[in-house]
């Protein structure tokens, strides 16, 4: 099984380099997840390059797939210094979710969910190597990333197959990101490396931009009066999402 697993995951790249100009395509998946990418760059200098890419993904089949593109530059400062800086922009993706249908007969609206996401973020990095040929070398280098992701919910009430918007909401998730790392060469053939980062977000991940109690509640409250009399809405709202049924 793990065979079969590190079979399916393996990445088949494709180069080719002209003058100083290089591209590289990279493909991957496997149990319904898919990644690929793109990623070019093209020497304006002795010294500098300028990098742009595109990476794809689909997290599990029937996903709508996820894109980013990205641009930076590399700068080799002398003989030992690399210095480094990107930035990157995913595109909005969405998804809807039908929470009740609508009942014609009753007179009753369907309800439906939307989320959205998107990202924007920025990398700089500097790496120090020793750059010799004695039988022990050594490297170290530093970064720092932030993100920006918008988080956007919507819901909305549909009548007659058309969707009116009742609430929508966005909050910002930031992130940033600092790493240190350490390499060691040893006879040009061996290399031990480490490296370690830590993760600071505004608030927590695993919430952020989800449907909250307060927001289900006052929804409810506005849909009670389009109820029919005796049969009030009822909410039910978990961490997550909002999913309402008549009592």
């Amino acid at each position: 099984m793990l065979v079969l697993l590190a079979l399916l995951g393996a990445s088949p790249t494709w180069a080719a380099e002209a003058a100083d100009s290089s591209v590289a395509l990279e493909a991957s998946g496997g149990h319904g997840y898919a990644l690929w990418s793109l990623l070019g760059d093209v020497g304006v200098g002795e010294a500098t390059f300028v990098t742009l890419g595109y990476t794809g993904a689909r997290p599990e089949s029937g996903t709508a797939a996820t894109h980013q593109l990205s641009v930076g530059l590399d700068h080799l400062a002398g003989r030992h210094w690399l210095l480094s800086g990107a930035v990157s922009l995913g595109l909005s993706k969405g998804s809807d979710t039908e929470l009740t249908p609508e009942r014609p007969r009753l007179n009753l609206p369907g309800l439906s969910a939307r989320t959205g996401y998107g990202s924007q973020a920025m990398q700089l990095g500097a790496a120090w190597d020793s750059a010799g040929f004695d039988t022990w070398e050594y490297g170290l280098d530093a970064g720092v990333g932030v993100s920006r992701y918008p988080l956007r919910r919507q819901l909305f009430t549909v009548a007659e197959g058309a969707p009116t918007e009742r609430y929508a909401q966005e909050d910002i998730l930031w992130s940033a990101r600092p790493s240190l790392g350490a390499r060691l060469l040893w006879d040009g053939r061996w290399e031990l490396g480490l490296r370690g980062g830590y993760a600071f977000y505004s608030e927590d991940p695993l919430t952020a931009g989800q449907f909250t109690d307060a927001e289900a509640d006052a929804l409810a409250d506005r849909l009670e009066d389009r109820a029919a009399p005796g049969r009030p809405w009822r909410a039910c709202a978990c961490a997550s999402c909002a999913t309402w049924a008549r009592s």
